[in-house]
């Protein structure tokens, strides 16, 4: 242990060390400070920006790039300086060590877990394999190896070499994504005018036809049954409605849900990539714009409110509607937030904080991933926050289990007050103008735990007395139905407020003398895959429908639809589609509709196709 000292350790140079130092303290501060966050900010710029208090989202990067700089250019140097020299050529190899590991890291681990919001939140909680593990420490266990052998043979100008040229590549990789950026924040700054103009309103008529298409994002369609049990008024307000279990969407996300919403068969996955010489991004607006176009070619007043992904946009582009005379375009989402300054100002708080934490997050070795990620939490001090009803909404929403959270999520509040104000966007004209109304929202979607028996959002939200009744939840001719996790049951909720909010406006629509003259079409554009499989499936599935789709919820929507003059509710059997809304909104109103953009015929002959029939009998 004391042998000989060895006359390789002092081949590196005491200037050489330093300057190793130095260049890996200037990598780990680009790369936490500046790399990443402008990497995910980029990935979706607009999800950073609040289009009704609009500024750039390269603040963000500037305050965690400060915080970087902080931590890497500040504190490690002191600590540097404050060593004896054997430390300090400790603190010269780890520093290597420490920027190599990270880089891997970032680069390759830790991508495969979900969907993240502007919150830096993955929508599920983060599942590691011990394979992850075990792979992942193998390597970085190399990368150590490979170091201390590179540094024990003195090749101290390759490795600063090395560093230097780290230090330029990830300052050029920021580089990118900071213009990235910028150019779609100009971009957004004309939206963000555009879209705060007027107040969302749309007309129904005593005298006339209303239709209505609501999309309501993720509901699933499995819960129906135990809603309506668990809040029997309910039935009475959906008193007309056709309910369809057995119904299919195309996908499991927005954008392949969405299309054949609109636009009928001709937007499926599969018929929209035999038109593989246009962008994704015209075929979703040509969508879009279908039954907008029809109805008004037929002399309806149409209003479209929150057209999903509108331009390949998060924050929807109306202007793809400029082109269609006649047509009124809204965003309802965050349209009635009364406390707008609070939410933005603990929304940037929380990203502020979190994208810096998040920076950390992704360069620690997986083993350390669900410790740093805390849920989402970050590990923040103020886990728990107060009730205390008088001074607003806490926005730093915190499951805890699943019967308690703290805090709100603003994306799902954004969403809620949109239906609650249903009524008051409502019109009502005592003319025969006929009406077609587009309405989306995300309140099934953007998904928190909320206070039962209500229903409602609340800063702290207790359930635990609830659901000692209701932890068993039954439907007549249904299985019995157990929430056992938090998302489960957030799913469940929202879905549930969403059915008590339209109940509500259903009313209004009743006592205004508009209900029996109007169509309604409630769906989704997809279900989830939440764990509920059990629920419709008492057979395991076979063939290709093993796996990952086995779980047939993520395709399988919410469907109803309330006919002119129908008052009683029902349930049918018949196999649907989320692209036969098209044709059952213009059944007897609009003869022969034909797509103004192909030139087809609008109808259901597409659910006979091979890629769903097909499919479907292998579901069956």
């Amino acid at each position: 242990k004391i042998g000989k000292k060895s006359d390789k350790e002092d081949k590196i140079s005491e200037g050489s060390m330093r300057t190793i130092f130095l260049a890996c303290c200037v990598f780990m501060a680009v790369l936490v400070g500046v790399l990443i966050p402008s990497a995910i900010i980029s990935t979706s710029t607009t999800e950073f920006v609040e289009m009704r208090a609009f500024h750039s989202p390269l603040s963000f990067i500037v305050h965690t790039a400060a915080m970087a700089a902080g931590m890497f250019l500040v504190w490690l140097l002191i600590f540097y300086q404050l060593s004896s020299d054997k430390t300090k050529k400790c603190f010269s190899f780890c520093s290597v060590a420490m920027i190599l590991c990270a880089i891997v890291e970032y680069m390759f681990f830790g991508k495969g877990y979900g969907n993240i919001s502007p919150q830096l939140r993955y929508d599920i909680s983060i599942e590691i394999s011990a394979k992850e593990y075990l792979i992942n420490m193998f390597i970085l266990i190399a990368i150590v190896g490979g170091i201390y052998l590179v540094w024990r043979a003195g090749k101290g100008e390759l490795i600063k070499s090395a560093c230097v040229i780290g230090c330029l590549a990830v300052t050029a990789m920021s580089v990118i994504n900071i213009v990235k950026i910028n150019t779609e924040t100009k971009k957004l700054s004309q939206l963000a005018e555009r879209n705060d103009e007027e107040i969302p309103e749309f007309t129904l008529s005593k005298n006339g036809k209303n239709v209505v298409v609501l999309m309501m994002d993720r509901a699933i369609s499995g819960f129906v049954p135990y809603i309506l049990a668990e809040k029997p008024e309910l039935k009475e307000q959906f008193a007309g409605f056709t309910y369809y279990p057995n119904a299919f969407s195309f996908g499991f996300s927005t954008n392949v849900g969405t299309p054949p919403i609109y636009g009928g068969y001709e937007y499926a996955p599969y018929e929209m990539n035999k038109r593989s010489d246009e962008l994704l991004k015209d075929k979703h607006n040509e969508a879009l714009k279908v039954m907008p176009t029809i109805f008004t070619d037929n002399g309806y007043k149409v209003t479209v409110c929150d057209p999903p992904y509108a331009n390949y946009a998060y924050n929807p582009d109306l202007s793809i509607f400029d082109e269609c005379e006649g047509v009124k375009a809204y965003i309802t989402h965050g349209a009635f937030n009364e406390d707008e300054d609070m939410r933005i100002y603990n929304k940037e708080k929380i990203i502020n904080r979190n994208l810096f934490c998040y920076s950390i997050f992704r360069i620690m070795p997986v083993f350390m991933h669900k410790e740093v990620y805390n849920e989402g939490n970050y590990n923040h001090a103020d886990y728990y926050a107060e009730e205390n009803d008088d001074d607003g909404v806490d926005y730093n929403y915190i499951p805890i289990d699943k019967y308690n959270s703290t805090g709100i999520r603003e994306d799902f509040l954004s969403a809620y007050r949109a239906l609650q104000n249903l009524s008051y966007m409502t019109k009502i004209s005592d003319g025969d103008d006929n009406n077609f109304v587009s309405f989306s929202n995300t309140t099934t979607h953007d998904v928190m735990m909320l206070q039962e028996p209500e229903f409602e959002p609340r800063n702290v939200v207790d359930n635990t007395e609830y659901e000692k009744e209701h932890a068993v939840r039954t439907a007549p001719g249904a299985k019995e139905l157990r929430l056992e996790n938090d998302t489960q049951m957030e799913h469940y909720e929202c879905d549930m407020a969403a059915f008590i909010q339209l109940g509500r406006w259903f009313d209004y629509l009743r006592e205004n003398g508009v209900w029996d003259n109007t169509r309604i079409i409630i769906t989704a554009d997809h279900g989830r895959v939440i764990g509920l499989k059990d629920l419709i499936m008492d057979e395991p599935c076979v063939g290709e429908m093993k796996g990952e789709y086995e779980d047939t919820m993520g395709v399988n929507p919410l469907f109803m639809i309330k006919d002119f003059g129908s008052n009683e509710f029902s349930v049918s059997d018949e196999f649907m589609t989320c692209a036969d809304v098209p044709s059952e909104a213009f059944k007897g109103i609009i003869d022969n509709p034909i797509n103004p953009f192909t030139g087809n015929a609008i109808d259901e002959s597409g659910k006979e196709a091979e890629e769903i029939s097909g499919l479907y009998t292998e579901w069956s």
